[in-house]
């Protein structure tokens, strides 16, 4: 992935993982995650390594599963409004991923779930 890919990537989880750090930073009420949130408040995307950590990518797949979404990292479909590293989500689908270790795989697949899940959240 191309470092600008990269910064989007990490700019699209940072607004799905904090979308209420405006609030939080007037309020003083910043509990968890305080390094990373200063990282989204400060746009400093390219420092953000969701690309790289399981330490940083599990907290969004368990996110995720706040959302109501079954994740399983594996290579097995199966339950409905599932996400899959490398094959799909119910009802969202996307393409299979087969390039990368899991961890790119599960990236990459954060990343376009967040982008349906934006489209399509009511």
């Amino acid at each position: 992935m191309k470092k600008t890919e990269i910064n989007q990537s990490n700019k699209l989880i940072a607004k799905f993982m904090y979308p209420n750090l405006q609030k939080e930073l007037k309020s003083g009420e910043i509990k968890e995650d305080i390094a990373k949130k200063l990282m989204a408040y400060n746009k400093d995307y390219s420092l953000m390594r969701y690309f790289l950590s399981w330490d940083w990518l599990m907290p969004v797949v368990e996110k995720i599963e706040t959302k109501g979404f079954n994740v399983n990292v594996s290579a097995y479909p199966s339950i409905e409004k599932s996400i899959f590293a490398n094959l799909h989500i119910k009802p969202y689908h996307k393409t299979q991923y087969t390039n990368g270790n899991r961890r790119d795989r599960t990236y990459k697949m954060c990343v376009e779930f967040i982008e349906w899940y934006n489209k399509n959240k009511s």
